[in-house]
Parts: C-alpha cells; sequence; structure tokens
C-alpha cells in the first residue's frame, strides 16, 4: 500500500475525515470509518497503478514520497465524492486534476520515479480491429488516368 490509513488522516482534517466516512449526519461516531477510508485507499492505489504499470514493475519495493503524495490527493478526493449533494472544495478537485496530469507525466516518462525498476512489456490483451475504407479507385481506374 501507497499511504497508510493513519498517513491519510493526517494528510486533511479529522473532521472532515469524520464527516465524509460518516453516512447518518444524526449519529456521528468519535472516529472515521476505516472500511470507508480503506475503499478510498484502494481505488486510488488502483488508479495510481493503472498510470505505472508498463513503465514500472509494480508492486512497488519503496514507495517514492510523489506517490504517496498523489495516492493521498486521490484517496481524499474519493472520500468527497461519497457527498455527491455538496460541491467538491475547489482546493480538493484542483488538487486532484493536477494529480492526474502528474500521473499521465510519469506514464509517458516526463516525470520519473527515481527507481531502477522498469517493467518488462506489458501485452494488453483482447484482439485489435482496424477499419480502413474501400478504395476509391482501382488499379485499372490509376492506370487509366496514367495513359491520359
Amino acid at each position: 500500500m501507497y499511504l497508510t490509513r493513519e498517513e491519510l488522516l493526517s494528510f486533511m482534517p479529522r473532521q472532515a475525515a469524520l464527516e465524509l466516512t460518516c453516512d447518518d449526519p444524526y449519529n456521528m461516531p468519535d472516529e472515521p470509518d476505516t472500511a470507508i477510508i480503506d475503499a478510498a485507499l484502494g481505488s486510488a492505489r488502483e488508479l495510481v497503478d493503472g498510470y505505472l504499470r508498463g513503465r514500472y514493475a509494480l508492486p512497488l519495493e519503496k514507495t517514492p514520497t510523489i506517490v504517496r503524495d498523489l495516492t493521498g490527493i486521490i484517496a481524499r478526493y474519493r472520500l468527497y465524492e461519497r457527498r455527491p449533494e455538496a460541491a467538491i472544495p475547489e482546493a480538493v478537485s484542483e488538487t486532484f486534476k493536477n494529480a492526474i496530469k502528474t500521473l499521465e507525466q510519469i506514464r509517458v516518462g516526463h516525470i520519473t520515479l527515481g527507481t531502477r525498476e522498469t517493467a518488462k512489456p506489458v501485452v494488453e490483451p483482447g484482439e485489435h480491429r482496424m477499419y480502413a475504407r474501400n478504395r476509391f479507385m482501382d488499379e485499372g481506374m490509376n492506370k487509366a488516368y496514367e495513359d491520359c
């Protein structure tokens, strides 16, 4: 795991974590719901892995700081997404967008994680299909125009 539950909780205000993980606003618990936090962390880890796969061997032996921070930003965003009736704060939304841009930069190699681990090429399952339109002019028509 790139980020522990405790690290995520230290990454955001305690009250926000309580409110974002409690589904009953009339019965606010003393502690955030760990199952919800773990689900957000799992979702964030899978998204990060999706960008790293094919460029780095997974799982990473040591978690670089940038990966830990990106996982925290994405997990926090996932917690806010649980509340569709409320707008996601602009700072949370902007940091999430920037995290995705950073992951895209890592994927294409503009940013490296500083590890020597590189992945073997990943063979994607499934078939590839191509579409080509029919030729407008066949060989006979090409020859006719050349003779003109």
